[in-house]
Formats: structure tokens, C-alpha cells, sequence
């Protein structure tokens, strides 16, 4: 059968002759002759496995597209090469489950090793297990795009969902859920890039670095993303090794746990976060909701909620190069730092939020500790905490000035700093914008008393300032 793939390159539309195998077995039989052009095992069924070796062969010609009825479709031979275990999947082959379910039930290998220049759609791949790397997929190289794609029940040594070993994958409309591995219990990025848009990460585990995702190499860009309940030694959410790179945006990073440190996250490259929100996270030592260690991270727009940590920074431990803009501090808990910790390198925020977090740990404790670098902070709330001081003994703060604080523990003296009387906010909730925040009420001393050069936008996406000078802290009234 040849059908014809539409494809829209720049302002062309291009028809793409796409050749196509019926299928219409789920049993899973080899392919009785490849490179014969007939999809076909020996006992003459139409299967998946058959139609993957006859596209593979090249007898299809070089754009091969196989839509399944939909079904379920289990992988039961054993061995290695394409006769047996995973589905080894050619470069220029097309899979389009319908919703159908791509399971493993005695193959004893990963589900799917894709060789690029694929596009999957439409599978719940499942039970996939491997030594290597991607339980449930492998990505080789090339261009992938996986999409209405659930990948779950899998393992790994590295990226128990899904692995990527190279080139550009993109996942959208996805779940990763309820996969495990050594790292990267969702996924594990080693080199090239993926990108993940409108995809949930859940319920995923390691027992080393990375429950959710694993970056180690390469780039990864997450939009619209729920990374939820994942569990690991270190980054429980997100891990980010030294020699990769994460961009957040419109993410949610939320009830992940750590056993070490980093409950939502941990990174050591380069990880930017705007729009978002870490929430809920836990961790018993330290960095319940997301550690920077000797990493370079950005913060725009962000809400650090509700995380907790047994000893140690509850909301961000910052240990190498920090920006925080126009973000909020809230709810965080823990014996000191409860809301950020400086322990090394150089943090500076700006027109950010530090209000009600819970600083247990008595006296000389605080919800903003420096015990390494420096942290500079210009145009920025940091008062009106639940229990604890605002900052921890010891700790010294560079002011540049129009800041608010209801006690002098962070030592604010310059141009514009006030270091008495509540700021009056409001409770932490949905304001506008992707995530809960403070706004000033009606009569509050943080109303046109900000930054005088503040310009741009509120952590709502609302321009500022609304009234000739900005607001100290991350929303305009």
C-alpha cells in the first residue's frame, strides 16, 4: 500500500510517498524472509514484528508507515537482533498505535530502540526491562517525536522510561509514569536534545540521581510539564549533572522526595526556570525543594512553596551562580534557611518575596542564611515570616536598597530599605500568572516604595510599574 505523509517544510508543503505494511496480527512473530516485501512470519501473520524487520530490510523503500488496529500487542520472543526482543525500529519508519498497548511480557528487553527519523503516536508502551539504558525506549539518534505516547512499568540501569543517547527527541501529550532505574528513573538525557511539552513525569523512581529526569549530558527544555511524586537519592524531580542543561518553563515540580538531597531538584550544569513552581517537595537533609550545587541557575517567576526539609535549606540551597527575579518564597519549612540558603558562590535577587515560611530551629536561625559567598538583594520582601527571623545570625546581606523587612536580622540599610512594621500582604494564592503569590493589600508600605528602575513585568505577567514606581517585592497592587 502507498499513501502519501503531508509535510510542511518553512513556507512548502511537501508529499512524501510513504509506503505501509497492513498489520493484522498482535501475536509477535519474526519476519519469515526480509527484504521480500511481504510482512509475514513463518506461520503467515500479518504482525508488528514482521512488518518493523520488512521495513528495516529497505524493501519498503526509505519512508515506511505502519498504523496498527488497535490492540495489544505483546512482545514475547526472547533473544537478541530483531527476531527477538525489542522492536529494533529503522530509520524512516512511522508507528501509529491508534492506542493501542506495545507490552513486554517475555522478551526480556526494552520495548522500542528507535534508530531516528521516527515518530511514534498513539501506544502505551509497557513492562520494558534492560541492563543498558531505556526500558521502555531507546533513543539512538536522529529526529524522534513520540507523541500520545504513555511510557510506564519499565527499567533500567540508566533512564528507566526513556533514554536518549543522541540527536532531537521531542515528547508531547505524554506520561512517564511508574518506571525505576540506577538514574534517571523516567528519563535520561546523555547527549543531544529533548524536548517535553504537555507531558507528565509521575510516580517514577531511582535509586541514585533523577527520579523524574535525569539530564546528564546534552539539553533538555520542558513547557507545560508536571514532573509529580518521583522519588530518588538526589533531584528526586530533576537532575542535572555538570555537563547538562534544563530550561523550564510552565512547569510544575511538585511532592517529589529525596532520600539525600534536592526533594524537587538538584543541579550542577546550567538549569533556568520561569513561569513555574516547585511545591511540596521534601528531603530529610537538606534542599527539600531544589538544591544549586556549583551549578548556574536562573530563577523568573517562580514560586518555591510548601517544601520541607528535616535539617537544612527547606525551598533553594544556592551554591554556585544564582539570578532570582520577581519570585515568591512562601510556606517552606525547616530548622534554618527554611526559604533560601547561600553556601557558596554569588546569589543576587531582585524584586522577589520571602514571607511566611516556618524557621524551626530557634534562636540565631532565620528563613534566609548565608554561611558561604554572597547574596545581594535590591527591591525585595523579606519580612512577615510564620516562626523564626528573616535572616540567620551571621549572615550578611548586600543591600541595594528598596527592600522591606519587619526585623533588622538581615541588616538592610541602604537607600530605600525599612526594617520595621509588616509588609501587609495578602494570603499566597492564584493572583494571575502560572503560579500563587503574595500581592500587597490596600494600604500596604511596599506599594510605590520599590526599586526606582524596576521596568518589566510582575511575577503575574502584569507590566510594571502600574503607578510611576514598582512595588518592593515580586506582584504590583
Amino acid at each position: 500500500m502507498i499513501v502519501f505523509e503531508v509535510r510542511v517544510l518553512a513556507t512548502k508543503v511537501q508529499l512524501v510517498a510513504t509506503k505501509s505494511c497492513p498489520v493484522t496480527s498482535t501475536a509477535d512473530g519474526a519476519d519469515a524472509a526480509p527484504g521480500d516485501g511481504v510482512c509475514a512470519d513463518a506461520q503467515g501473520r500479518a504482525t508488528l514484528r514482521s512488518a518493523v524487520m520488512e521495513a528495516a530490510s529497505g524493501s519498503l523503500g526509505s519512508r515506511v508507515g505502519l498504523v496498527l488496529p488497535t490492540g495489544t500487542y505483546a512482545l514475547t520472543l526472547p533473544g537478541a537482533g530483531a527476531a527477538g526482543g525489542d522492536l529494533d525500529v529503522a530509520a524512516g519508519t512511522d508507528l501509529v498505535g491508534n492506542g493501542s498497548t506495545l507490552s513486554v511480557s517475555g522478551a526480556a528487553d526494552r520495548a522500542l530502540e528507535l534508530a531516528g527519523d521516527n515518530s511514534v503516536r498513539g501506544f502505551a508502551v509497557l513492562g520494558g526491562t534492560t541492563s543498558g539504558s531505556g526500558g521502555g525506549v531507546l533513543v539512538d539518534a536522529g529526529t524522534v517525536a513520540l507523541t500520545d505516547v504513555a511510557i510506564g512499568g519499565s527499567s533500567a540501569d540508566t533512564g528507566g522510561g526513556l533514554a536518549v543517547a543522541g540527536g532531537a527527541t521531542t515528547v508531547s501529550r505524554g506520561s512517564i509514569s511508574t518506571n525505576s532505574a540506577t538514574t534517571g528513573g523516567g528519563v535520561a538525557v546523555s547527549a543531544g536534545t529533548v524536548t517535553l511539552t504537555g507531558t507528565a513525569v509521575q510516580t517514577n523512581h531511582a535509586t541514585g540521581p533523577g527520579g523524574g529526569l535525569a539530564v546528564l549530558g546534552g539539553t533538555a527544555t520542558l513547557t507545560g510539564v508536571t514532573a509529580f511524586g518521583n522519588t530518588a537519592l538526589e533531584g528526586a524531580g530533576l537532575f542535572v549533572g555538570s555537563a547538562g542543561q534544563a530550561t523550564l518553563t510552565s512547569t510544575t515540580v511538585g511532592t517529589n522526595a529525596a532520600t539525600g538531597t534536592g526533594g524537587g531538584f538538584s543541579a550542577a550544569g546550567t538549569l533556568t526556570l520561569t513561569d513555574s513552581r516547585v511545591t511540596g517537595n521534601s528531603a530529610p537533609t537538606a534542599a527539600g525543594g531544589a538544591a544549586g550545587l556549583g551549578s548556574t541557575l536562573g530563577i523568573d517567576r517562580v514560586t518555591f512553596d510548601a517544601n520541607v526539609a528535616s535539617a537544612g535549606p527547606a525551598g533553594l540551597d544556592a551554591a554556585g551562580t544564582t539570578t532570582i527575579a520577581t519570585s515568591t518564597f512562601s510556606g517552606n519549612s525547616s530548622p534554618n534557611a527554611s526559604a533560601l540558603r547561600v553556601s557558596g558562590g554569588a546569589a543576587t535577587v531582585r524584586t522577589t518575596t520571602i514571607t511566611a515560611n516556618t524557621t524551626s530551629g530557634g534562636a540565631g536561625t532565620g528563613a534566609v542564611q548565608v554561611s558561604a559567598g554572597s547574596l545581594g538583594l535590591r527591591g525585595s520582601i523579606v519580612s512577615d515570616q510564620l516562626a523564626g527571623a528573616n535572616c540567620a545570625t551571621g549572615s550578611t546581606v548586600t543591600s541595594g536598597g528598596y527592600n522591606h523587612a519587619n526585623d533588622t536580622t538581615c541588616g538592610l540599610a541602604a537607600t530605600g530599605d525599612v526594617q520595621a512594621g509588616s509588609a501587609n500582604l495578602g494570603l499566597l494564592k492564584a493572583n494571575g500568572g502560572y503560579s500563587p503569590t503574595h500581592q500587597p493589600n490596600l494600604g500596604s508600605p511596599v506599594i510605590n516604595s520599590g526599586d526606582p528602575t524596576c521596568t518589566g513585568q510582575d511575577q503575574r505577567g502584569w507590566l510594571r510599574p502600574r503607578n510611576g514606581v514598582c512595588e518592593k517585592g515580586s506582584v504590583e497592587r
